[in-house]
């Protein structure tokens, strides 16, 4: 191929590839496993240009002067032009002739073209079970863009259960009864992990989950630069690793953060590397056992001809077991949602059959991703659209007009006992009368809030009724002194009150 036409080619793939982007962009996906299958197309193409231009930088530059050399025959270079351009056809005529085979892009394009307008002539049903099978094909060729596990469930969930076995093989975990549920609270709580657990085995666990995590990042949003990400968090490190500051923020699940330890604290054991709070634990452990093997072994070391220094090799490690432990705990802040879901995941095939779960995890196959929400937009509230005024419903917009007449909320009802307060509609109206409200506003008038006073809103008309209440209670009292009967001895009948007065005279028995 030519100098030029290598040319043509490159902008011709570039301006391909351009079309393609802008129309995968203009017309989003729905679900979320189309989305992730859409991205990675818009990546392919990126990844295209990207080639193209790096080629036409090149090609541009003609560092083995082959374009100059194309265009001085071109030219003519004192032959005939027609005579070039016609041996130039002739060759390409040739090339062709004995490569038949070989296809441009104009030339698949042209092809795809004439296949669909031979389907439109088709008779309805070969032409739906021709585009179906051009659907199943097409879709057979994006699922080979990116593979995931049946429990990583096209990247809603995480797959943790490599790491799981592997967390649970270090001694220090090992027979504390761990369960994958709980790894999943606890994958990032690096506090967890003993001075004496931060070993190569260590290591190797937190190279493995970091590269999953990485992974999976890249295959869930692969237009993010996460590269990018990491250099980031590598550069935050190293300045913090420097100054002696915390190497990462906090934890998931609030745990501390690992921190740098300081070596020159009169609590802190440079044989065992630990750091002691008090004071008399530091002198027990300086008379114990692991501490004395630490140093007989140490100076059995250091004896050794052409030994390594301890402790720059153990600085080094930590240096490492750090940086990825920071690396990792940037990927699950990212990440936090997918793990959120893996624990709802792991709680929803606890409790459903084979077929159920399988069902479901179909339909959310399908369903569209979470949106994501903006804190500005938590704080900031849009206004409301609500020209009528009409009352707020539980999902706080406003409730249907035919449900605001059919309740009568236009009705106002106001209730001078609670201080002019205006109620709306009748059930609120005849509700109010058990509510604290109208309580406190009969107390402050004396009376009763008992159900002889339902509907009253007036102090007048409140006042009038306590008062007519009392004087027919007062009526029908019984009065013992004067309606209570007494008999004396002769058979003499008195009032209560009389009977004692004259009992008192003597007079009667």
């Amino acid at each position: 191929m030519s100098w030029l036409e290598q040319l043509r080619v490159c902008h011709e793939d570039i301006e391909l590839c351009e079309r393609d982007v802008s129309q995968e962009l203009s017309n989003r996906s729905k679900s979320q496993k189309e989305q992730i299958l859409q991205d990675h197309r818009i990546k392919k193409k990126l990844d295209t240009m990207q080639a193209s231009s790096r080629r036409l930088l090149e090609l541009h530059n003609d560092a083995d002067g082959i374009g100059a050399e194309e265009r001085r025959v071109m030219s003519g270079d004192g032959q005939n032009c027609m005579t070039v351009f016609f041996n130039k056809l002739t060759a390409l005529k040739k090339y062709h002739h004995d490569f038949p085979n070989s296809e441009t892009n104009f030339w698949k394009q042209m092809q795809e073209l004439h296949e669909a307008r031979q389907r439109e002539t088709l008779h309805p049903v070969l032409k739906e079970k021709a585009d179906s099978e051009i659907a199943q094909a097409h879709r057979a060729r994006e699922e080979t863009l990116v593979q995931f596990s049946g429990d990583e469930v096209f990247g809603r969930c995480l797959d943790l259960h490599a790491q799981f076995d592997m967390f649970i093989d270090m001694p220090q975990f090992r027979n504390k009864g761990y369960d994958y549920h709980t790894y999943l609270e606890v994958f990032l709580r690096f506090n967890l992990v003993t001075p004496e657990s931060r070993n190569k085995q260590y290591k190797q666990y937190l190279k493995s989950l970091y590269e999953y995590l990485l992974g999976f990042f890249k295959r869930i949003q692969p237009l993010t630069d996460a590269d990018a990400i990491i250099a980031n968090v590598d550069q935050d490190f190293n300045s913090r690793w420097k100054a002696g500051q915390p190497t990462s923020g906090k934890s998931a699940g609030g745990a501390a953060p690992m921190d740098v330890v300081d070596t020159s604290n009169p609590l802190y054991c440079q044989t065992c590397r630990k750091m002691f709070a008090k004071p008399t634990v530091f002198q027990a452990h300086l008379r114990g056992r692991p501490h004395l093997r630490a140093v007989k072994e140490g100076l059995l070391f250091e004896s050794m001809a052409g030994a390594v220094d301890i402790f720059e090799s153990r600085s080094g490690l930590q240096r490492a077991l750090a940086l990825l432990e920071a690396r990792i705990l940037k990927l699950g802040e990212i990440l936090e949602p997918q793990r959120l879901a893996t624990k709802r995941n792991l709680d929803k095939k606890q409790s459903m059959n084979e077929r159920e779960f399988r069902d479901d995890v179909e339909h959310e196959e399908l369903a569209p991703p979470e949106p994501e929400v903006d804190s500005d937009e938590d704080e900031e509230e849009k206004p409301i659209y609500n020209p009528l005024n009409l009352p707020l419903g539980w999902d706080g917009k406003p409730i249907p007009y035919w449900l605001y007449k059919l309740h009568g909320l236009g009705n106002e009802y106001k209730c001078e006992i609670c201080g002019n307060y205006s109620y709306w509609g009748r059930r609120a109206f005849e509700r109010h009368f058990t509510e604290w409200r109208h309580a406190h506003g009969m107390r402050c008038l004396k009376i009763p809030n008992t159900k002889h006073f339902a509907e009253i809103t007036q102090i007048e008309d409140a006042l009038q009724l306590w008062e007519k209440i009392r004087v027919s209670s007062a009526e029908i009292v019984w009065r013992p002194d004067t309606e209570e009967e007494c008999e004396d001895a002769d058979g003499n009948v008195y009032d209560k009150k009389t009977f004692d007065y004259l009992r008192r005279q003597r007079i009667v028995v």
